[in-house]
């Protein structure tokens, strides 16, 4: 499980490099988003699941334009996150099962998009967005959060 976590987080951070610079916020997460999932699925598709423990693996990458945290987290009983705020613009990848996520409307505590995630697919959302998520049992459920360290040009 070790070499699962390492592996996938090296593909995140070199397809991280590969992506032009210029790239900044949730353009940059959903350039490479479709690439991630490509390039993670044979080796999720190689893994014999269910695994017999969870794992939590956190990193983090700091390159001279942005910050990447990355969490890979394998659940092997159901799991709620429940009024999560997202501090960066982050994206989320779901494997093997689906993914419930509860989008709540800006300025609103009790109005939300519900939104299911299918196995091997990601969404990105901004930063200040409030969610809960409902993740299946044996789910294999990646956090990249980014953070651009040059604000960019207004105006």
């Amino acid at each position: 499980m070790d070499t699962l976590t390492k592996e996938i987080n090296h593909i995140i951070v070199n397809e991280a490099d590969l992506i032009n610079e210029k790239l900044r916020g949730l353009n940059f997460l959903e350039s490479f988003k479709l690439k991630l999932i490509e390039k993670i699925l044979p080796i999720i598709d190689f893994q014999n699941f269910p695994l017999d423990k969870t794992i939590e693996f956190v990193s983090k990458s700091e390159k001279k334009l942005r910050i990447l945290v990355i969490l890979i987290n394998y659940y092997n009983k159901p799991f709620t996150i429940s009024r999560k705020k997202m501090d960066d613009d982050t994206l989320f990848i779901s494997f093997n099962e689906n993914t419930n996520l509860n989008i709540y409307e800006e300025d609103s505590r009790s109005e939300f998009k519900s939104i299911n995630l299918y196995k091997n697919t990601g969404i990105c959302l901004p930063f200040n967005t409030l969610i809960n998520a409902k993740l299946n049992k044996n789910t294999l459920f990646i956090e990249i959060k980014s953070k651009d360290l040059e604000q960019p040009l207004t105006k």
